[in-house]
């Protein structure tokens, strides 16, 4: 049987993880294990460059975090009472649990940062769809409460897990380092299980790859709390066991504990999240009262028309329109009497411009008759809207697609006539097309 290290920090978790994501993801393919968990420290920037490695090496790869919980409300600052925070370990079992990890992240860092970026009980109550908790590490809410003695304490915050989570999505987690106080609270864990029906995992706190990395992260601990290797009293690993242990290694600390090595399988089986670049992944976006979500596009984006002028082979009409996007026909032509107040200026800034109908857009195309004789026509990267522009006295031509707000093609001719075909194709929402110009 395969074992799943689902507490792990990488190079993410910054002057803390030394493991970098390649080699750990190397690491986990060499050990034969099915998947492997990111959980950095209060952040998820290395989440994406994981997805990537994972799925390049074939090992399934489970998305977390090791938040910090606020000993009080995230928005709490006294020194005294709430500049340390509990770690806590989440895992993303699905994309409502990946959405609510990354608003997890965001408040923690925008809105609850004091000394480290931390959320409360209410936010994490309020985004705990989709997430699988565990008990965590020693520097956890309830394992805190276990060693100091505060038993009925830890009681209440363990009934308050199970409320929260549900009892398939918390865990009780079993760690095995060189501290004193952890073989204390592996043994409360164990006194517990039977009032709550436990479910238990074992983890490995994962900071570097092999053994012989620990001085090089023992090194970073120094540069992150500005002490020297030499000092005797600073914070350090209490050993060289933080690195990624083999199958084997775990089963010989945990195999005896009932479903401590199964569960990370299982829970690695659960996680599913898929960070593919497939598709669109959108936003829910609120649309005005009144508004479809396809009405409300219309107004803002009036290249909605080309799909029907692909489709139909013209201009669509005012009723082909409404019935297109179940609009009404009064909206469609609201629609295009705002479209040209908003373009006024292009369309009558001189004289000398030449408005043509434009079959993309229902809206003139306009050409500008230069004082030689010869004309242009400006296009701007939508193929939708021609677009007037400022002609220097250098013959410089100046361009601005108020739409796109990006540069534009610009053709000139040595006579008066527009050109009957364009002479490029442009990828639209709608699919590529080649149009016609009248």
């Amino acid at each position: 049987m395969s074992f799943v290290h689902l507490h792990a920090h990488t190079e993410y978790s910054l002057l803390d993880g030394q493991g970098k994501i390649k080699k750990m993801v190397a690491r986990a393919k060499e050990l034969g294990m099915p998947g492997l968990a990111i959980t950095d420290h209060g952040a998820m920037f290395g989440v994406i460059e994981f997805f990537k490695v994972c799925k390049a090496n074939e090992i399934k790869p489970i998305i977390g975090i090791e938040a910090y919980l606020a000993p009080r409300g995230m928005t709490d600052r006294d020194p005294q009472k709430d500049r340390k925070a509990f770690h806590l370990l989440l895992l993303a079992q699905n994309e409502t649990g990946y959405r609510n990890l990354l608003k997890i992240a965001t408040a923690s860092q925008l809105e609850g940062f004091y000394y480290s970026p931390r959320v409360d009980h209410d936010f994490l109550a309020a985004h705990a769809d989709g997430l699988i908790c565990t008990t965590g590490c020693l520097n956890a809410e309830i394992p805190k409460a276990i060693v100091e003695g505060r038993e009925s304490e830890a009681r209440k915050w363990i009934d308050w897990y199970y409320q929260v989570f549900g009892k398939e999505n918390f865990f009780f987690e079993l760690q095995d380092h060189n501290i004193p106080e952890l073989q204390q609270l592996n043994k409360a864990l164990h006194e517990l299980a039977p009032r709550y029906s436990a479910q238990f995992i074992a983890t490995n706190d994962v900071h570097y790859v092999k053994p012989e990395d620990h001085t090089l992260q023992d090194i970073l601990l120094c540069i992150q709390t500005g002490t020297r290797v030499a000092e005797k009293n600073r914070m350090k690993m209490s050993d060289a066991s933080y690195y990624m242990r083999s199958p084997d290694e775990m089963r010989r600390l945990f195999g005896g504990v009932p479903g401590a090595i199964e569960n990370t399988l299982a829970i690695a089986e659960r996680c599913n999240v898929d960070l593919g670049f497939k598709g669109y992944h959108l936003p829910a976006f609120p649309v005005p009262e009144g508004h479809t979500a396809f009405s409300f596009l219309y107004e803002l984006v009036p290249f909605m028309r080309d799909g029907l002028f692909v489709e139909l082979g013209r201009a669509p009409t005012a009723d082909e329109i409404a019935e297109a996007g179940g609009l009404s026909r009064a909206e469609v032509l609201s629609g295009w009497k705002r479209l040209h107040e908003q373009h006024a200026l292009v369309l009558n800034q001189a004289a000398d411009e030449i408005k043509m109908a434009n079959p993309f857009s229902a809206v003139p195309t306009t050409y500008r008759v230069r004082s030689d004789g010869r004309w242009w026509y400006a296009n701007c990267a939508w193929d939708a809207f021609g677009i007037c522009a400022a002609l220097h006295a250098d013959g410089r031509i100046e361009t601005t697609c108020p739409d796109c707000r990006e540069a534009v093609n610009v053709e000139v001719r040595d006579n008066a006539t527009p050109p009957l075909t364009a002479t490029t194709t442009r990828s639209t929402p709608f699919g590529t097309r080649a149009p016609s110009r009248p």
